[in-house]
Order: structure tokens, then C-alpha cells, then sequence
């Protein structure tokens, strides 16, 4: 049983909204950060006054809060706060919750927002670990991502980061990119490993319906590299992060021994998390009609979050009561994305005989080289990973147990 839970608060602020993103993120809200931010704070004690111990499975310590392991800000750009803002919400956080002395807090930032002051006025906050959004080192991506910084923007936010003594950096980079060549993809991971990160996220771009790469796609205008030349960016990424001392420890995610997010590990394996903010999603492991778990998830705008909140109540907008046979997927699906794989035993126990043993798909899954199986653990091969979705498909199948998890009003 987990011994804690997690946070994540979204800040939804933007400079721009990149052509790319589905994300709740607004810009030309600068005169409602203010409102927002009082808001979450109330968001935060009403969260912790309304947690039972009998939903998120985490028991309350000796001063009668919940204990607290990580807090995550992210966005939206939440370097766009300014400094009494941001310590408003973590000094919500402390009053309302115990956060452990050795708490993980974490802040997502972009180039061009940061200072070496900034950095150090966030590590007086208390936070250890910050998200650098570089994306690229080369600027004819950057401006077709949309980005509003440069690569020198880049360049200096880890400067400054690392001169302020931050204690965890990690880098966001993407690929898949409009006339993106491997060339220049080994040339922004080079860049990037030589700036000596602790962590690196690194993402293959994903187009989104309703977005306006969704819209150039749909009409033949967007430019992707080919599949086979997305997967060599795949397979170059985890050979250089390997050999640079960052193995992979999730798809797409790579660090240094102990620089591991611990947030997003969390969700990975299925520990209580309670969502702040504008779409934010929060999950109850044993919570729900079912005891399977309950996920839930908030408005999506900032002004009827502020709305709810000024009349006492939580802005939750929906939520999603899982059954045995959607929480069996899910934890297959979480526990598969991570390299160390799945754990079979802990799986048994949870939900019964996986049937990995029985089921033709999975041997031939395993004889394909795609996937490891032994008594303990099920993980995907570094061939594997490359077809990550397609492996997790056929595993899913092999649990014969489709999903009928239901979605509940607030």
C-alpha cells in the first residue's frame, strides 16, 4: 500500500499556444493569475478536507493531514507566476498536507521565462527539481513548433539553473518533427548530453485531432519523417542516453541513478495523485463504487474554475469509476511503458492469472524478440519499445478482459 500521495497543480498560462498542443493552456489571461491562483489555494484545503483515508489508501500521520511525497507544477508555463504566487500555492500545500522533509517538488519551465534569480528564489521555495522545455537546439524547428524562445534561450535557462544550485534538471526534447533529418536529431541530443542533465524527457510528437497540426495532417500539409525514420531517432536516443549515463527508465523517459521522477512514477504505478488546477485529473486507487479506482477531472477553464471555488465547491467535472477488468488494462499498460517492466507477481495478486503463459499472442510476441517473459516479469525489448502500443494491444487482448469502467457525473 502506498504510504503517500502526490500532487500535481496546473498552471494554465501561456506566452503562445503552440500548433501542436491539446493541453489546457490559455494565453491572453495575464489579468485573471491573480483570481487563479487564490482560487487553487482554496482548491487545495477543500482537496485535502474532502480525502478519505478509505479512497486513496494512505493513511493520515500524527498531525491528522495526509502525508505528502511529491508536488508537481506543471502547465502551461508555471515560470510565468511571479515568485509570491508560486510560494502562495506551495505554503497552501504545507498547510494543508504533510509533505515529507525529502518531498520531490518539481516546476515546469520555458526558456526566455527564467533567470538566474528566478532559479534561486525557486529553490528557496523549496523546489528540487525543474523541467527545462527546450525542444529543440535548432531554431527553424523551434519556429515551426511554435516555440517563443531560442536555442541560446535554452542554453542559458540550464546555465542558470545549474548556477543556482538546483539539484535535479531535467531537459524536454521533441522528435518526429516536420523535415526533421536524424542529423539534426543526433545533433540536438549531442547538445543536449553535453549540457550534463540529470534527466531527459524526450518526446515523439503526437498529432492531435482539433489542433492546427491535426488540421495540416488531415489535409496532407503537415511534413512528418517517415515511421522507420522515427524509430531510428528512437533506437539513436536510447544507444547515446545509455552511453552518456542516462538509461532509459520509462518510453520515453531517461536519467541518471536517482534523478528518476518520482511524480511520474507514481502514476506509472498506480499511487494516489490529487489533481489542482483546470483539467487537471486526480486519481483514487481505491476509490469508487467498485474499489478499483476512481479518477476524476476538473473544468476546463479558468474562469469556471474560479467560479466553482467562490461558491464553495470543488470544480470537479468528471470522473471515471473503474472495474477489475479497466484497472487490470491500465496497470498493464503503466507497468509495460516502464523498462524494468511489469511485475507478474504483484499483477496475480491484484487480478488473478495474467494468462501471459497460455496465450499464443504472447508467444509469438516473445519468439519475435519483442517482448522478455519469466516468472517475475514481463518487459518489452529495446525491438519492443519501438512498437510499444502495438505489443501493449496484443497483450490487453491476451487478458480477455475488456473494460467497462463507467463515467460519473461530479
Amino acid at each position: 500500500m502506498p504510504s503517500s500521495i502526490g500532487l500535481y497543480v496546473h498552471i494554465p498560462f501561456c506566452r503562445v499556444k503552440c500548433p501542436y498542443c491539446s493541453f489546457v493552456v490559455y494565453v491572453r489571461r495575464d489579468h485573471l493569475r491573480d483570481a487563479y491562483v487564490s482560487a487553487l489555494v482554496d482548491e487545495i484545503r477543500m482537496r485535502a478536507d474532502a480525502l478519505e483515508e478509505t479512497s486513496v489508501a494512505v493513511t493520515r500521520d500524527s498531525t491528522g493531514r495526509f502525508p505528502v511525497s511529491t508536488l508537481y507544477f506543471g502547465g502551461g508555463t508555471p515560470s510565468l507566476l511571479r515568485p509570491d504566487q508560486l510560494g502562495a500555492l506551495i505554503e497552501a500545500v504545507r498547510s494543508a498536507f504533510s509533505v515529507e522533509k525529502d518531498a520531490e517538488v518539481t516546476v515546469e519551465t520555458e526558456p526566455g521565462t527564467t533567470s538566474a534569480a528566478s532559479f534561486t528564489t525557486l529553490r528557496g521555495l523549496g523546489v528540487n527539481r525543474v523541467t527545462i522545455g527546450v525542444q529543440s537546439f535548432h531554431q527553424q524547428h523551434l519556429s515551426e513548433l511554435g516555440r517563443a524562445h531560442s536555442p541560446e534561450d535554452a542554453r542559458s535557462a540550464v546555465r542558470a539553473a545549474r548556477s543556482a544550485g538546483i539539484r535535479s534538471l531535467d531537459l524536454d526534447l521533441m522528435f518526429g518533427l516536420p523535415h526533421q533529418t536524424l542529423a539534426q536529431w543526433q545533433t540536438d541530443l549531442d547538445e543536449a548530453l553535453a549540457l550534463k542533465p540529470d534527466h531527459l524527457s524526450l518526446y515523439n510528437l503526437t498529432v492531435e485531432p482539433g489542433t492546427p497540426y491535426g488540421q495540416r495532417e488531415k489535409r496532407g500539409e503537415l511534413p512528418l519523417p517517415e515511421e522507420e525514420l522515427q524509430a531510428e531517432m528512437m533506437r539513436t536516443a536510447m544507444r547515446r542516453c545509455y552511453a552518456a549515463g542516462l538509461p532509459q527508465y520509462e518510453i520515453s523517459n531517461f536519467a541518471r541513478p536517482g534523478h528518476e521522477s518520482r511524480h511520474n512514477s507514481g502514476y506509472w504505478n498506480g499511487a494516489p495523485y490529487l489533481g489542482i488546477g483546470v483539467g487537471a485529473h486526480g486519481f483514487l486507487p481505491t476509490g469508487g463504487t467498485n474499489g478499483w479506482g476512481f479518477r476524476s477531472w476538473n473544468v476546463r477553464t479558468p474562469e469556471r474554475l474560479i467560479e466553482h471555488l467562490a461558491a464553495g465547491r470543488l470544480p470537479v467535472e468528471s470522473g471515471e469509476d473503474l472495474d477489475s477488468a479497466s484497472a487490470a488494462l491500465e496497470a498493464l499498460y503503466l507497468g509495460l511503458r516502464q523498462r524494468r517492466g511489469l511485475d507478474r507477481v504483484a499483477f496475480a495478486v491484484r487480478f488473478g492469472n495474467d494468462r501471459f503463459d497460455t496465450d499464443p499472442r504472447v508467444t509469438r510476441l516473445v519468439q519475435g524478440g519483442w517482448l522478455d517473459l519469466n516468472s517475475r516479469w514481463a518487459r518489452l525489448t529495446e525491438a519492443g519499445v519501438i512498437i510499444a502500443d502495438y505489443i501493449i494491444s496484443e497483450l490487453g487482448a491476451s487478458l480477455d478482459t475488456p473494460g467497462r469502467s463507467d463515467t460519473v457525473g461530479p
